[in-house]
């Protein structure tokens, strides 16, 4: 209820709003494209959804077939312990339903399972309803929340990334979740 409605009713009719104002302006040429990533903001919808349907959009309509998406975003609130942390829960709660935790991949990060890192921090789980509304087929997540944001630790967990996926098969999706600004 904080960053965007907790009535489900409520907040498709946000996100169907936002998405048929933006519909006209959002570039369509990653349509029918493999996407592997993006960069999208966080905030409150009523803000940061206008921006973030541009990507959703692109990912609806694109080639890519993912089974874990892997959301990556700051830590604003300083709960956390080390570089990164995600978290030991089963599933996350949106208020259009559940999503699975990719625990098999989570456990091959090899990253500190801190739940007060994810509990106190909004960036990461602002972007679950946006994915529920716009990616159709069935899909796991895992959270990280970046502690410390430089590019070595970006580095190290590229690295992390890459042998998990390597592991576990996964077709990914990675999705940064950025501020962009703060005015």
């Amino acid at each position: 209820g904080k960053f965007y409605p907790s009535n489900p009713m409520q907040l498709k009719q946000l996100i169907d709003n936002v998405y048929n104002t933006e519909q006209d302006k959002i570039n369509k040429s990653f349509y029918n494209k493999n996407i592997i990533g993006g960069i999208v903001p966080h905030a409150g919808y009523v803000f940061s959804a206008y921006q973030a349907v541009h990507f959703y959009d692109n990912l609806k309509n694109s080639s890519s077939k993912f089974d874990t998406a892997i959301i990556i975003n700051p830590n604003h609130s300083g709960y956390g312990t080390g570089r990164f942390n995600t978290c030991s829960y089963d599933f996350w709660e949106t208020p259009f339903g559940l999503l699975e935790i990719d625990k098999e991949f989570s456990d091959l990060l090899e990253i500190a399972q801190y739940n007060g890192a994810h509990d106190y921090e909004h960036s990461g789980e602002v972007q679950l309803p946006l994915l529920q509304y716009f990616y159709s087929h069935p899909i796991k997540i895992v959270l990280i929340t970046m502690n410390q944001q430089n590019k070595e630790n970006a580095e190290i967990l590229a690295q992390k990334i890459d042998r998990a996926v390597k592991k576990t098969g996964r077709n990914a999706i990675i999705i940064a979740s950025s501020d962009f600004s703060h005015y």
